[in-house]
């Protein structure tokens, strides 16, 4: 497929299992009572991609299974994390025609969530009377100061591009 073709589908490939993750998350813990669940559940679509694959694979990943008090949560959020880029990287290496196409997908769709979720933490930021504001907000401004935040954010996103892109390097069929 041509690169538009692939972008696109791997788009809404992408997006779709995170809100299926998304859902499942909110509506399966004390999440769902919250007068801002549809602003968590967008904000959840667009945050994996920027979340250190380190912290998506060891500590909400193996870690959190083993110590787990909420084992459905817990898997889910595993899940959440590993699921959607790699089923998207993989179905983009192999619908698309070159390498080339399947990592510039791959790169788009990234690049997209990242400024997505960047504009999301900057608007939710400002408004402290947001309970997503506490959610999201504040855990991660604890985690890296105000400064460090959107840097930080901005890293993991990277760091994820070039992780999952170069799954699909390895997974395209049709080399350069």
């Amino acid at each position: 497929m041509n690169f538009i073709k692939t972008f696109l589908l791997s788009l809404v490939i992408y997006l779709g299992l995170n809100l299926v993750f998304a859902l499942i998350i909110v509506y399966s813990s004390p999440l769902a009572t919250v007068p801002d669940a549809a602003v968590l559940i967008i904000s959840l679509m667009f945050g994996p991609i920027t979340t250190s694959p380190a912290v998506a694979w060891v500590d909400q990943g193996v870690i959190s299974l083993i110590q787990t008090t909420d084992p459905l949560i817990d898997t889910v959020m595993f899940l959440y994390y590993i699921v959607p880029p790699i089923l998207t990287v993989i179905i983009s290496g192999l619908i698309a025609d070159s390498t080339t196409i399947a990592f510039l997908s791959w790169l788009l769709i990234a690049l997209i969530c990242i400024v997505v979720y960047v504009i999301i933490i900057g608007v939710v930021g400002s408004d402290p009377t947001s309970t997503l504001y506490f959610l999201v907000y504040v855990n991660l401004w604890f985690l890296y100061g105000p400064t460090d935040l959107y840097i930080a954010i901005i890293l993991f996103g990277l760091l994820n591009i070039f992780l999952y892109g170069c799954v699909s390097f390895l997974v395209t069929r049709k080399k350069l």
